[in-house]
């Protein structure tokens, strides 16, 4: 078995790092993609008057205004989740390459 360098052992540290919080942004935005995802249904099936939460105070929309507002910030988070699962699989193959050389025999 090769051992590490104290560089790439640093290396695995701060991809260690980087991973966790990568992980943590991915849930953030899935919780918020899932949070948009239940209200555009509540939306799409509404009657009357629709109220939108926006700071301390509800806010009166029309619901297509609505609805155009919250399928653009679910475009939004959709695409900062694709870039995340990118650094997360580009961290993931790094973490591979150095578990296979520390596991190559000497």
């Amino acid at each position: 078995m090769v051992e590490l360098s104290e560089k790439e052992l640093q290396e695995a540290k701060g991809l260690n790092q980087q991973y966790q919080l990568i992980m943590a942004q991915k849930q953030a935005f899935s919780s918020k993609l899932k949070e948009l995802e239940n209200a555009l249904a509540e939306i799409k099936t509404a009657k009357g008057r629709i109220y939108y939460n926006a700071g301390s105070v509800l806010v009166e929309f029309d619901k297509k205004e609505l609805e155009e507002k919250l399928e653009k910030q679910k475009k939004e988070i959709q695409e900062s989740l694709d870039t995340i699962t990118a650094r997360e699989k580009t961290i993931r193959e790094k973490v591979q390459k150095l578990q296979g050389k520390a596991g190559k025999s000497g």
